[in-house]
C-alpha cells in the first residue's frame, strides 16, 4: 500500500497508513478524516482526542509522508549545490573577462576585416561552451566516483538512500547545466568584448587602454562570489558549531562499554508473562556469568533510538474528568539490573529489585522530569501513588533516577516511568543490555541465548556507542557537506580574488611602474593594490551577511545550542574572509613588486 498511487497516510495525534478510493484527492480525504474525528472527540468517554486536535488532522500521500523529516534537509542540499555553482560560474565569467580583454587586438582585427559582431560573439560563445562541456563532463565523471561515498554517509532517515545512483538522468541534467551555465555566464563576457573590438578599432588597434569601465565588472562578479560564499560559511559554522555542542551533550548514561542485543520471545512458545519473565532471568543469568561482563539488563525500547511509548494517567491521582485530557508520560519496561548496568543513577529511595514481582505491591521508578512534573516542590516523592486516568492504582514510586536523552541528544527528557519486566511482562521483544570488555562480548553472549532456544531471533547486536554515534548521523551530515561546499565556496572565491587581482597588476603595469619610478615604496604599492581589492570584498561581504542573517533562520530548527546569528560565528566568518582575500592578494601583489619600471615604461 505504501508504494501504490493512492497510498495515503493520516497524520493526527499518531500516524496511520491507509489507502485512498481512486481518485479521491488529498483534500477530500483530510476532510472525511476530520468528520470521523470530530465525533470520536465527543463520543470518546475519556476525551483523548480533542476537537482542536480533530480540525487539526490531516491526510498527506505516502511519499511526501516519508519525505517530511528530510525534505528541508535536500532543499538546503541543493541549494547549496546551486551556490557553489553559482561561484564557479562567476569565476568562469572573470576569466572570459580577463582573456578576452587580453585578446582585444585579435578581435578588433577580425572586426576590422569584416566579421560581424554577432560572429565574434558566437565565437567566443563556442569557445565557452567546449569549456563548459568539459567541465560538465569532468564533473559528471566526479559524481561517478564520489555518489558512493556520499550515500555512505547518508543519514539512515533518508528514504531509499541505496537507490541513489548516477544515471542517464543525471548525466543530462548535467549536460543542460553546464550549457546552461555556459550561455549565461558566457554571453556578458562575448558581448562585452564584440563592443571592446569596436572601440579598439576607434583607438588605431590600442587594446591596452585600461580604464576603470575595465575593472568594475570584475570587481562587481567579485563582490557577488563573496556574498555567496560568506553565506554559505556562515550556515558551515553554525551546523559545526550545533554538531560540536551536541556531541558533547551527555545523554544520562555511560555508553562507553555499553553493548546491546535484541532479544524476542515467540508468542508460541512464551506464551504469558511468567513464561516470559522466566525466559529473560534465565538469559540474564547465563549473560552475567560470562568472562568480562560486569552488568546485565533490559529494557522494551532502546536509548538514543526513536522508538516511543506513553501512556495517560491522572496528574493528580483523581479520575481525569471527561472534558480533560490526561498527564502522557513515557512508559518503560526495565529489569532490576539496567539502572547499575547503564549507570544511570539513582537519586532517591532505591532501585528495582528482582523481589519486585507479581505477588508483590505494584512499584516503579519516576525520572527527575516526571518528579517535577506530578510533584512540584515536594522534597520527597518515593511512596508517591501513580495512578491511571481512571483513578486505579499502577504503581507506588520506590525511587527517583536521573533524566536520560531517549530518543536524541537533541530532545530534551520527558517525563519517564520504570516498571520491573517481572510486573508487567507483556512486551515479546527487549533490548539486552550488558557491560563489560571481553572480546568478542556479543558474540559469546548470542551463543548463550542460542544454547538456551536456539529458535530465539537475536538482533541488532551493537555497542551503545555506535548507537548514540548513529543518533548524531543527521547533525554530522549537515556538518560535514556544509562544511565541504563552505571550502569548495571558499577556494573559488579565493580563486576569484586572486584573478581579479592578477588581472588588475597586469593591467596597471605601466601605471605601478610609474609610481615606483617616482619612489613609491614596496608598502606603498601593497597598499594601493588594498585599497583598490577592499571595495568589491566588503561590498561582499556585507551583502553575505545580510543574506546569512536572513536564510540561516530557516535551519534554525535544524540547530543545537546555537541561534541562527549567532556572533561568534558571524565574526568568524568575516576573519576568515579576510585572511583568504590577503592570502589571494598576496602572489600578484608580490609579482607587483617585482615589475621593472625602466622596463615597463619602454614598453609603452
Amino acid at each position: 500500500a505504501c508504494n501504490a498511487p493512492h497510498a495515503t497516510r493520516a497524520v493526527s495525534p499518531f500516524d496511520s497508513p491507509g489507502r485512498s478510493a481512486t481518485n479521491t484527492t488529498t483534500a477530500t480525504a483530510s476532510t472525511e478524516l476530520k468528520t470521523v474525528l470530530s465525533r470520536l472527540a465527543t463520543s470518546t468517554e475519556r476525551g483523548y482526542i480533542s476537537e482542536e486536535e480533530a480540525q487539526g488532522a490531516t491526510v498527506v500521500r505516502e511519499h511526501g509522508w516519508r519525505i517530511q523529516g528530510v525534505e528541508r534537509s535536500l532543499w538546503l542540499l541543493l541549494g547549496s549545490v546551486g551556490a557553489v555553482l553559482l561561484i564557479g560560474c562567476v569565476n568562469v565569467a572573470n576569466l572570459l573577462l580577463a582573456r578576452t580583454t587580453g585578446r582585444e587586438r585579435e578581435l578588433a582585427v577580425r572586426r576590422a576585416l569584416g566579421a560581424a559582431p554577432k560572429r565574434i560573439v558566437r565565437l567566443l560563445l563556442t569557445e565557452s561552451a567546449v569549456l563548459g562541456l568539459a567541465g560538465g563532463i569532468l564533473g559528471y565523471v566526479g559524481a561517478v566516483v564520489g555518489v558512493p561515498a556520499l550515500v555512505s554517509v547518508l543519514p539512515a532517515n533518508i528514504p531509499n538512500a541505496s537507490a541513489i545512483d548516477v544515471d542517464l538522468t543525471v548525466l543530462m541534467f548535467t549536460v543542460a547545466v553546464s550549457m546552461l551555465g555556459t550561455l549565461l555566464f558566457g554571453l556578458l563576457p562575448a558581448l562585452r568584448s564584440s563592443v571592446a573590438a569596436e572601440q579598439a578599432i576607434k583607438d588605431g588597434g590600442r587594446g591596452s587602454s585600461v580604464g576603470r569601465e575595465k575593472l568594475r565588472l570584475n570587481r562587481s562578479l567579485v563582490a557577488a562570489e563573496v556574498a555567496v560564499c560568506v553565506a554559505l560559511v556562515a550556515a558551515a559554522g553554525l551546523f559545526a558549531k550545533s554538531f560540536s555542542i551536541l556531541r558533547d551533550v551527555d545523554p544520562g548514561f555511560e555508553p562507553a562499554g555499553l553493548f546491546t542485543m535484541r532479544v524476542t520471545l515467540s508468542p508460541a512458545r512464551y506464551p504469558d508473562d511468567d513464561a516470559r519473565r522466566l525466559a529473560i532471568d534465565e538469559i540474564e543469568r547465563r549473560i552475567a556469568g560470562l568472562p568480562g561482563v560486569d552488568g546485565v539488563g533490559s529494557i522494551q525500547v532502546l536509548p538514543m533510538t526513536q522508538g516511543r511509548m506513553g501512556v495517560g494517567i491522572s496528574p493528580d491521582g483523581h479520575p481525569v474528568a471527561e472534558d480533560d485530557r490526561p498527564l502522557f508520560v513515557n512508559y518503560r519496561i526495565v529489569t532490576p539490573g539496567y539502572m547499575e548496568t547503564t549507570h544511570i543513577a539513582v537519586l532517591e529511595g532505591r532501585n528495582l529489585e528482582r523481589t519486585d514481582r507479581t505477588d508483590s505491591p505494584a512499584a516503579g521508578l519516576v525520572n527527575e522530569a516526571m518528579a517535577r512534573v506530578m510533584w512540584p516542590g515536594e522534597e520527597s516523592v518515593v511512596g508517591k501513588d501513580v495512578r491511571w486516568d481512571n483513578g486505579e492504582l499502577w504503581f507506588t514510586v520506590v525511587g527517583v533516577v536521573a533524566n536520560i536523552h531517549q530518543n536524541s541528544l537533541a530532545q530534551a527528557a520527558r517525563a519517564e516511568a520504570y516498571v520491573p519486566f517481572a510486573q508487567d511482562g507483556w512486551a515479546t521483544s527487549t533490548n539486552l543490555m550488558l557491560r563489560g570488555n571481553a572480546p568478542g562480548i556479543l558474540s559469546a553472549a548470542r551463543s548463550e541465548i542460542w544454547a538456551l532456544d536456539p529458535d530465539i531471533p537475536v538482533t541488532g547486536l551493537s555497542s551503545m556507542a555506535d548507537v548514540v554515534d548513529r543518533s548524531l548521523a543527521t547533525a554530522r551530515f549537515h556538518s560535514m557537506l556544509f562544511g565541504l561546499f563552505a571550502l569548495l565556496a571558499t577556494v573559488l572565491a579565493a580563486v576569484g580574488i586572486y584573478g581579479v587581482t592578477s588581472y588588475t597588476v597586469s593591467l596597471r603595469t605601466h601605471e605601478i611602474g610609474i609610481r615606483l619610478a617616482f619612489g613609491a615604496t614596496n608598502m606603498d604599492v601593497v597598499r594601493w593594490l588594498g585599497r583598490m581589492g577592499a571595495p568589491p570584498l566588503a561590498v561582499g561581504v556585507a551583502l553575505g551577511l545580510g543574506a546569512a542573517l536572513i536564510g540561516t533562520r530557516l535551519i534554525a530548527s535544524m540547530l543545537y545550542g546555537v541561534a541562527p546569528t549567532d556572533p561568534a560565528v558571524f565574526a568568524g566568518v568575516i576573519v576568515v574572509l579576510i585572511v583568504v582575500a590577503a592570502g589571494a592578494m598576496a602572489v600578484p601583489a608580490r609579482r607587483a613588486l617585482r615589475i621593472d619600471p625602466i622596463a615597463s615604461l619602454n614598453s609603452e
